[in-house]
């Protein structure tokens, strides 16, 4: 009598402790805090510049695959500061962009979290700009090969700035 009792009493209990896990894994799951905010599109603004050299692009590839950032960069004309494009990349991700030959300067507002374009990431917003133009061009086999390695020591050597 003794062994059916126990028997039955410890698969009851083995059935009672894996409910009370199932409840609190998704009890767990439910109160993560979710950022339903929508990432921005990548845009590439229609500009006299980009008309002019609609035929002469050049790749670009943003990586941050080593980054714990998620980056919002603009990409302004050095000459005038027109705004060419707008690109959104993801922490660890690489992300290839089609741009017009030109020389840029370049905006990055970086974030652990992304909140919308007027509040960007919240209060822990950092935003750099490049000092110095950066050279886009194509080579007569077809269009150059750029990285930007988007990572806390190369950003933390650009100027801060404001969007």
């Amino acid at each position: 009598m003794s062994k059916f009792l126990f028997g039955s009493l410890s698969k009851t209990l083995v059935v009672a402790l894996l409910t009370c896990v199932v409840i609190a894994a998704v009890t767990a799951w439910l109160l993560l805090p979710t950022n339903n905010a929508q990432y921005p599109a990548d845009q590439l603004v229609t500009t006299d510049v980009q008309i002019e050299n609609e035929l002469k692009l050049v790749q670009v590839t943003l990586d941050s695959q080593q980054s714990n950032q998620d980056y919002l960069l603009h990409f302004l004309d050095a000459d005038s500061d027109e705004k060419i494009a707008v690109v959104f990349v993801k922490r660890g991700s690489l992300k290839v962009v089609s741009l017009p030959v030109g020389d840029y300067h370049i905006k990055f507002a970086s974030g652990a979290q992304w909140q919308d374009e007027q509040s960007l990431f919240g209060a822990d917003t950092d935003i750099r700009q490049t000092q110095i133009p950066m050279k886009l061009t194509a080579r007569r086999s077809g269009a150059s090969y750029n990285v930007i390695r988007l990572n806390t020591k190369f950003i933390g050597q650009l100027q801060p700035a404001k969007m």
